[in-house]
């Protein structure tokens, strides 16, 4: 996996949890040790993909929500499911009214589903 001499960029895996993930990715699959020092730290996830983007880094770790529809960068690999923890966003009814119930029903029904799933989200 050695990316002779080239950046990789990535979400600070200290302070983003998309840099972690990657971090415990890289560290499963046996990477880590080899590319530590050609990481290049960005401070969130959209500046790590801006670096591919401009031809700063040869490759990034990004969520694939945010390459996939990026013009100036290609998917070259996913990391498999196995390698990080499974990454989940919640939605929680704070407030019990009618409507918030109305858009929690919304937000979990297929419409909605359809919509994540060509976004690059797993719903």
């Amino acid at each position: 996996m050695k990316v002779k001499g080239d950046w990789v960029a990535l979400a600070d895996p200290d302070h983003v949890p998309a840099g972690k993930y990657a971090s415990i990715a890289l560290r499963k699959l046996g990477y880590w040790h080899e590319l530590k020092s050609q990481i290049a730290r960005a401070s969130n996830v959209r500046a790590a993909l801006a670096l591919v983007s401009r031809g700063e880094a040869r490759a990034g770790i990004v969520y694939l929500s945010d390459a996939m529809n990026h013009e100036r960068v290609r998917i070259d690999a996913i990391f498999p499911s196995f390698s990080h923890p499974k990454i989940q966003y919640a939605a929680i009814d704070l407030t019990s009214s009618v409507e918030s119930g109305l858009y929690l029903n919304f937000l979990s029904s297929q419409i909605v589903a359809g919509i994540l799933k060509n976004q690059g989200f797993s719903p």
